[in-house]
């Protein structure tokens, strides 16, 4: 039964569409929400239920603009429905990891979380290496038809995976790096463990760099503030060590980078320059050819009742609009009401986190922090709810929650195996 619980959790968050309209990740959820909640019964706890309730008056209002403004464009209320429907599956999946985990089952979510997106780096990687196995993958999961067919992308510079982005495949592949210290404080208990997770974030990193800069840049924003919310109730020796082991596993990804590279002389150049422009962001005041492009990307609707309300017109459907910026897009489509109300799930879930992170600080800091990286995204194209990342947030925030209603005055415990103890005690 736990083996199936990892399974599901693969399908979960990596699962491809099967119609251009529905996908694994969202008939998975259905089939979670009928198995918990009408088939066992299940309650559902009282932060999940707020959440649920303000995703689905997101959705009733995305559709409300969509039918008012004569469906000039349905992405914002498809997408809105899909995540209701997702996040209703993470709470499901999050009460099966507490029904077989009881009090471990938040930091066992975040171990398969990382098994997980471990698996998918390495897949992201044979897929760099074998054009073969890449092509097979993308013709089963439909990539041609999904993806941005971009030059990097069709010469197989840049690898989706079985996702259909490219920074937002960064950015879901940065979550991982984000879990290694959660997982290094609860189960590095000797050599092996620590081989193990140090290979883990090694090949995690070696997929952001094969995926997109996006990733590369939140990470080297996001993994010290972890680090530093994180550690704060960590013995010297232990922090000592995880910061070192993140430093050299770092170098780690860069020559791995490198080596897989050594056949292929323009492979080599397009990687470093990607890296490289990580590192000019935040070296060169003139800026990179990104951020000057991003920076004649901002602006509001001229019409109030479109910068208020919006017209559903996302800039692909509808008239073009001139932006990828996640957040002028939004707004053109459901104005900054709408905005707001997409912003709340995320407001709410990080106080609740934030508020109660003394039951694991560490834990805590990882899940704000991966919540702050779509939000930060969303200043370079949209977002805020997309499948992968989503479905990593709702199912963190979900196991958060059910262990607070579960384990109300209690912090957060977890076993090594032979004893039970705080967490307080690392």
């Amino acid at each position: 039964m736990k083996t199936l619980l990892l399974f599901v959790t693969i399908f979960f968050v990596f699962g491809w569409k099967i119609t251009p309209l529905i996908d694994i990740i969202f008939l998975m959820s259905i089939v979670l929400v009928c198995a918990v909640f009408l088939m066992l019964r299940a309650p559902i706890d009282k932060h999940s239920l707020l959440v649920s309730q303000l995703l689905f008056a997101l959705s009733v209002y995305a559709l409300l603009i969509t039918v008012l403004n004569g469906a000039v464009d349905t992405y914002v209320a498809l997408r809105s429905i899909r995540a209701a429907i997702n996040f209703l599956g993470g709470t499901a999946l999050a009460w099966g990891y507490w029904r077989l985990y009881r009090q471990d089952a938040l930091r066992v979510v975040c171990l398969h979380l990382f098994v997980v997106l471990t698996l998918h780096a390495l897949l992201i990687v044979a897929m760099y290496i074998n054009e073969y196995f890449r092509q097979w993958v993308y013709e089963v999961t439909s990539a041609h038809a999904n993806v941005n067919l971009n030059m990097p992308f069709l010469l197989g510079y840049r690898i989706t995976g079985l996702t259909y982005g490219l920074a937002q495949t960064s950015v879901v592949q940065m979550f991982g790096v984000l879990l290694v210290p959660v997982v290094w404080r609860h189960y590095c208990f000797s050599i092996a463990h620590a081989l193990f997770i140090s290979a883990g974030m090694f090949v995690l990193i070696t997929s952001i760099f094969l995926t997109g800069r996006s990733g590369l840049f939140l990470l080297v924003i996001l993994l010290p503030i972890v680090l530093i919310l994180g550690s704060r109730r960590m013995n010297l020796k232990r922090r000592g060590n995880l910061v070192r082991m993140i430093s050299l596993i770092v170098v780690g990804g860069l020559f791995m980078t490198l080596l897989i590279n050594v056949a292929d002389y323009e492979n080599v150049r397009y990687t470093l320059t990607q890296a490289e422009e990580v590192i000019r962001v935040f070296s060169d005041e003139e800026g990179t050819v990104t951020t000057n492009a991003l920076s004649r990307m901002y602006f509001i609707p001229g019409d109030a009742v479109e910068f208020i309300f919006g017209s559903s017109n996302m800039g692909r459907g509808g008239d073009y609009i001139t932006s990828d910026v996640g957040y002028v897009l939004l707004m053109h489509a459901i104005g900054i009401f709408g905005v707001s109300i997409m912003l709340l799930p995320f407001a709410y879930g990080v106080y609740v986190v934030w508020k109660s992170r003394q039951r694991d600080n560490m834990i805590a800091a990882a899940i704000l922090c991966i919540f702050i990286a779509s939000v930060l995204l969303n200043f370079k194209e949209v977002a805020l709810m997309t499948r992968n990342q989503w479905s990593v947030q709702s199912l963190l925030l979900c196991a958060w929650f059910v262990h607070l209603v579960k384990c109300p005055n209690n912090r957060f415990k977890f076993s090594n195996g032979l004893t039970t103890r705080s967490s307080t005690e690392i």
